[in-house]
């Protein structure tokens, strides 16, 4: 069965009746049974309704658990807080940085601001609320003013500096000729919090604002080979202090680049965003490079023998990533680092071999494997590779302007096929009797002024993969959005199926030949709540809803930018509540989205 109606997470006051609705459907229509749960209690095993009342504050788990006749049965959760309507309530945000701005906003008047603070050494901050507040809007925001310390400019461009060397090292080690890039321990130098060494400066190529080398010599002033955080500072004013101001700003370290993300309709509970981990994605991570630095996920080798003549390289994709190459050498291994577990908690992956011709020869899937089943290293001998079974796939796109794609799932982790099926035409797949297969549509028209993209993935497969595929099967959402007057309108048949929409306002720069030159700000609102409600985003009032020195610096990014635009998406998460689309981290759960950014928009900076 699948939940047309599914159960969502709410703060209540406590002596409210509040009433839960959950209803599936079958693709087989067989009959369906229901059973309802409070904190793993049944209490009810009659109908998709269920009321419930609770007289004390506290927090609690409603779950519905809908079986079809055959015994197959989903489950939806919501989880309930319940508060005294007589006292404030508490919005507590934990970043894991210091110098965020978290802002509470009235969702029901232009998302004007009600209170706001900065997190400091913890990383987090409470905002009490008014008395009876249930859902709620709030932003985060780095202040971009912020002068940075010298130890979070380390903290932060280290990983950049370690991961340009490393990676240079390992393409480019004959152009270096720095012996140390053959015997570098990356995780060593990773978790060294007060320096790095000289070479690697060298080996990253760094260049100034000027455009000028940044030698590790001129860094190292002391020369003791050794670049400590003081002398790390220096040059990352040689490289990003633009005003010559002699320190530097978040701005500075992020490229002038200012985003800000709101979540509107919330529920007003304890939020906890890891900051830190997310701005990693600039920097060198270990598992980038097949390293295990935090011991959080498995890393392994495999080895490749007797690959003379036969396998040039591997690639491995899934759970992880890896790729190597046999350069000539008869004997050969690759990295693989893995960074995403499927649902069960096991790591699922594709190895393809490829001979000297990029041609792929064998594969070999490797799933349901457990951290300890990656503690060994793999072995293959090329003389002797595994054999898969392939299928010829062939996609029809019989619906003007709509592209399909086919592609293999596994437990909600993508693992390749032989190749990505875009557009229509024939592809050869290595597949499995226990992979899943994922169907997409998605339509792209445009104009000179405004750009419609539409995009929706499911997972349609059942176990098997078909050898014909036609667009025309898998219809996109009914949805249309029209911004032409500065509010953006939801209207057609799917409306009610939108759990989540998204507005999403951009600027950048371009350089005299009309090309990107870079991004100035980026603001996405993402609601929760009356999700299909119209959003007055002409005159969304920057100096009303954001503290003044964020509001400057969206005014001023606002101001630099060339091209402005409005994106908007709505999406249909099917079966999943605001906690589990909060904590998301497969982007490809999502089953439907609609996209419209439209060009050349300008929005109003100063109260009207």
């Amino acid at each position: 069965p699948v939940f047309e109606q599914s159960l969502y997470d709410i703060t209540v006051p406590m002596g409210t009746d509040v009433t839960f609705d959950a209803s599936a459907t079958d693709p087989d229509n067989t009959r369906i049974g229901y059973v309802w749960k409070i904190d793993g209690i049944v209490v009810s095993a009659v109908g998709t309704l269920l009321t419930q009342n609770w007289g004390s504050e506290g927090t609690h788990v409603v779950t519905c658990t809908a079986t079809d006749a055959e015994g197959g049965s989903v489950t939806t959760t919501a989880h309930v807080t319940v508060i005294d309507p007589t006292k404030e309530v508490a919005l507590t945000v934990k970043t894991g940085m210091p110098n965020i701005v978290v802002t509470a906003h009235d969702a029901a008047h232009g998302l004007k601001m009600i209170k706001s603070a900065t997190t400091g050494t913890t990383g987090e901050v409470t905002l009490m609320l008014p008395a009876g507040t249930t859902t709620t809007a709030f932003s985060l925001a780095f202040d971009p003013n912020t002068v940075a310390t010298s130890d979070q400019v380390f903290d932060k461009k280290k990983k950049e500096v370690l991961g340009e060397a490393a990676n240079r090292c390992r393409w480019q080690s004959a152009e270096l000729n720095i012996s140390q890039c053959a015997t570098a321990d990356w995780c060593a130098l990773l978790a060294d919090t007060d320096s790095i060494p000289t070479w690697t400066v060298d080996a990253a190529q760094l260049k100034d604002k000027n455009d000028q080398n940044v030698t590790g010599a001129s860094v190292d002033t002391d020369s003791n080979g050794e670049i400590n955080k003081a002398e790390f500072y220096q040059a990352a004013l040689r490289i990003a202090d633009d005003d010559n101001s002699g320190d530097l700003t978040w701005a500075e370290l992020d490229d002038k680049e200012l985003n800000v993300m709101a979540l509107v309709g919330v529920p007003v509970k304890t939020y906890e965003f890891n900051l830190s981990k997310v701005d990693d994605h600039e920097g060198m991570q270990g598992e980038e490079l097949g390293l295990n630095c935090d011991g959080d996920n498995p890393a392994f080798d495999i080895n490749v023998t007797n690959a003379s003549a036969y396998v040039g390289s591997v690639s491995v994709y899934g759970a992880g990533y890896g790729y190597g190459s046999a350069n000539g050498a008869n004997n050969f291994t690759t990295k693989v680092s893995t960074y995403m577990q499927d649902r069960d908690g096991n790591y699922d992956f594709t190895v393809l071999f490829y001979d000297e011709s990029s041609n792929v020869v064998s594969a070999d899937l490797l799933l349901d494997k457990r951290a300890a089943d990656l503690s060994a290293d793999k072995q293959y001998d090329a003389m002797s590779l595994p054999t898969m079974a392939t299928k010829d796939v062939n996609v029809t796109n019989d619906v003007p302007h709509v592209w399909l794609n086919v592609s293999a799932h596994y437990k909600g982790i993508v693992n390749m096929g032989y190749s990505y099926m875009l557009g229509g035409g024939m592809s050869r797949y290595f597949y499995d009797s226990r992979l899943h297969y994922v169907i997409g549509a998605s339509q792209y028209m445009g104009t000179e002024t405004i750009e419609k993209s539409y995009e929706q993935r499911d997972y349609y497969g059942d176990g098997t993969l078909k050898t014909t595929y036609k667009a025309s099967d898998y219809p996109m959402l009914d949805l249309d959005v029209n911004t032409s007057t500065g509010v953006v309108h939801f209207t057609g048949a799917d409306t009610s199926k939108v759990n989540v929409s998204k507005v999403i306002l951009s600027g950048y720069t371009l350089d005299a030949n009309g090309y990107h030159m870079n991004d100035n700000y980026e603001i996405e609102i993402v609601r929760y709540a009356d999700q299909v409600s119209d959003f007055d985003f002409a005159d969304l009032n920057i100096t009303e809803v954001f503290p003044s020195g964020i509001a400057t610096a969206i005014g001023d990014a606002m101001d630099a930018s060339s091209m402005k635009k409005v994106g908007v998406k709505a999406y249909d998460f099917k079966g999943k509540t605001a906690y589990e689309i909060l904590d998301m981290k497969v982007s490809s759960d999502y089953v439907g989205l609609q996209s419209l950014p439209v060009r050349n928009f300008r929005y109003k900076t100063d109260a009207p």
